[in-house]
């Protein structure tokens, strides 16, 4: 089953458009009108939509004990900024690396980098 996902307000929607050309189901904070939620609440959301939340704040998910506690569906941290010329590239290797090798119920509770 592939997993669904969930893009915070921080990550370009240029990678969420590249991941539903790819056949995923995406939402992002900006359609939802969620782009003034902060972090945990970003989380809350991405488990009520039960998809991977695709987010560039490493350090509130890493320092964070409690996202490590949830039951969530998953957590992608890109590292880089998305920029309109590396977005492509950014979703390519969310897929590669974990869309395209892991079913949605591998990713719960999973903690991944790209």
């Amino acid at each position: 089953m592939f997993a669904k996902c969930y893009l915070d307000a921080d990550v370009n929607p240029l990678v969420g458009q590249m991941l539903s050309s790819l056949g995923f189901k995406v939402k992002t904070a900006v359609e939802l009108n969620n782009r003034e939620l902060n972090d945990e609440d970003q989380l809350i959301v991405a488990m009520s939509l039960e998809s991977v939340l695709i987010t560039r704040d490493k350090s509130t998910f890493l320092k964070d004990s409690k996202s490590k506690k949830k039951n969530h569906f998953g957590i992608i941290i890109i590292t880089e900024e998305t920029k309109n010329s590396n977005s492509v590239r950014i979703a390519k290797e969310i897929y590669d690396l974990y869309l395209n090798q892991y079913t949605a119920d591998e990713l719960m509770g999973f903690v991944g980098f790209v």
